[in-house]
């Protein structure tokens, strides 16, 4: 489960937890990624040669990962198109980053050797050049935050189990239950002072704003992905998550039936 569903979320409420361990560097927001998005893709290409187009013995690792990060952070010469491209992007989009980055290492290699690769879906939505036009409404947060206190029996302790969950009937319930979930956790373990910019693009300025922006980025594709789902495993997941502290989220600690709720 952990590297299908929870796995893109997880990492997501970490960065807002602990935003420092989320990286950074380079010389625009996503040249970070794109030097993982080309390290990644690599690694899956060289493990899967195409039969119908074999590589040439002299194009080295090096020589490919050089070729990915600039046609992914370089502005290219007039004609010249990227699947994945971040230049002139302000704002990574830490979600699809994480999905992305999973996808390319799930890949087969029918997927890797697909034009093109079956994973640029997803990683051509990372870098965008979002805008804080809708940052206004944040004046409903104060409300938001009420209520995952309510349910967050102190702060450094984080949920405290109030929030509620049924046992899960399929993928998409599980997923839609894990999304509501990390939404409470993350604005019960979030103050309302440090729920900046950054925070409002990921999480927007509510706790059902966020539902829908997580449900609606991840589940998709994480149902899709989901060929054997565990109920009891699920429900496990759910109730544990739901339970969980700020600090073990903070360290991307799930559960362990999160791992095995969706292969």
């Amino acid at each position: 489960m952990i590297k299908k569903t929870s796995l893109a979320i997880l990492v997501l409420l970490s960065c807002a937890l602990a935003p420092l361990a989320c990286g950074g560097g380079g010389s625009s927001p996503g040249s970070d990624f794109c030097g993982k998005y080309a390290q990644a893709s690599c690694q899956r290409s060289f493990a899967c040669p195409d039969p119908n187009n074999p590589p040439d013995p002299s194009f080295t690792m090096s020589d490919c990962v050089t070729l990915f990060t600039h046609a992914c952070t370089d502005k290219l010469p007039a004609g010249e198109t990227s699947d994945v491209s971040c230049y002139g992007a302000t704002h990574v989009n830490t979600a699809a980053q994480t999905m992305c980055l999973s996808a390319i290492a799930m890949a087969t290699c029918a997927d890797v050797n697909a034009l093109p690769p079956a994973y640029d879906g997803i990683c051509s939505m990372v870098c965008t050049t979002a805008t804080t036009t809708g940052a206004g409404g944040s004046t409903g947060t104060g409300g938001s935050t009420g209520a995952g206190g309510s349910t967050g029996a102190g702060g450094s302790t984080g949920a405290g189990g109030g929030f509620a969950t049924t046992p899960p009937t399929s993928a998409t319930d599980f997923c839609n239950q894990f999304s509501n979930v990390s939404c409470e956790q993350v604005y019960a373990c979030v103050p309302a002072a440090s729920r900046g910019t950054t925070f409002q693009m990921d999480f927007g300025t509510t706790i059902a704003e966020c539902e829908s922006m997580l449900k609606n980025q991840s589940c998709p594709t994480i149902v899709q992905n989901c060929t054997t789902f565990s109920p009891s495993d699920a429900n496990a997941c759910l109730v544990k998550w739901a339970a969980e502290t700020c600090a073990n989220i903070a360290d991307q600690i799930t559960p362990d039936e999160c791992n095995t709720a969706c292969l």
